[in-house]
């Protein structure tokens, strides 16, 4: 193992390869440097270990697999390593030019993108950078544009998606959209209800507005009572932090 990933890779190494070299979970991969920060994480295990465990425990080869808010692809490409069959959504366009080009190095026809944001309503939605500017894994509809870059994404149901797009029946599928599930969520109940896959929650509560929370609260209840196994989280933590939530059909 390389000890200080930084000093290896400089930037005429990077320049030349046009890709940096990582690893996410035991894989080698070839990606965008313009993440380099996050890569190193992955490269050395720091990022979400406990994400990646749910993964190598649930995802089996031949799933379906879908990866809602799927920034540059870290989770996409590792489910897809782990031999599902991957579909993903990343509305942000600087964070998904590189997904692309993640994708084309690492499991190329094994992932389906789109550039599209999922929520309650069809139609364009303003979505701002909760970061500095756009890319950065943090866009968002509830970021305030003030003095953040933002921009116009178009955005579909979870119905619409389903039938334009003719999805998949799902046998996962992983939420992590920056405080968007306090209308996703409530959206998806009934697909959830009928299909009942694998869902991992990130939960976003302090980004929500708190009119906003109690249809979120009542959206994880009825996810209880579909997932009737799973452990009751806690309120405090909710609120004030941004735990993951596994549901988990058995």
């Amino acid at each position: 193992m390389i000890p200080n990933l930084r000093a290896h890779y400089d930037s005429f190494s990077i320049r030349w390869q046009g890709y940096l070299e990582s690893q996410i979970g035991g894989f080698p991969i070839e990606v965008h440097p313009e993440d380099r920060p996050f890569w190193i994480d992955t490269n050395f295990g720091a990022w979400e270990p406990e994400t990646l465990e749910i993964y190598r425990a649930l995802v089996r080869p031949e799933m379906e697999v879908c990866d809602i808010g799927a920034w540059v692809g870290p989770t996409a490409i590792f489910a897809a390593k782990l031999g599902a069959r991957v579909t993903c959504f990343e509305p942000d366009p600087v964070a998904y030019e590189r997904l692309l080009f993640n994708l084309r190095r690492n499991v190329p026809g094994q992932v389906s993108p789109f550039q599209i944001a999922l929520g309650g309503a069809d139609g364009l939605r303003r979505m701002g950078a909760m970061a500095s500017h756009l890319g950065q894994s943090g866009t968002s509809f509830h970021a305030s544009e003030r003095g953040k870059q933002s921009t116009n994404a178009l955005a579909l149901s979870w119905e619409s998606a389903v039938r334009l797009l003719q999805l998949p029946r799902f046998d996962f599928i992983k939420i992590d959209v920056e405080g968007g599930e306090s209308e996703l969520l409530p959206a998806m109940l009934p697909y959830l209800r009928e299909h009942r896959p694998t869902v991992l929650l990130s939960t976003h509560f302090p980004f929500i507005p708190e009119s906003e929370h109690a249809v979120l609260h009542s959206a994880i209840e009825a996810l209880l009572e579909i997932y009737p196994d799973t452990q009751r989280p806690d309120r405090e933590p909710l609120l004030k932090g941004f735990p993951s939530l596994l549901f988990n059909r058995r």
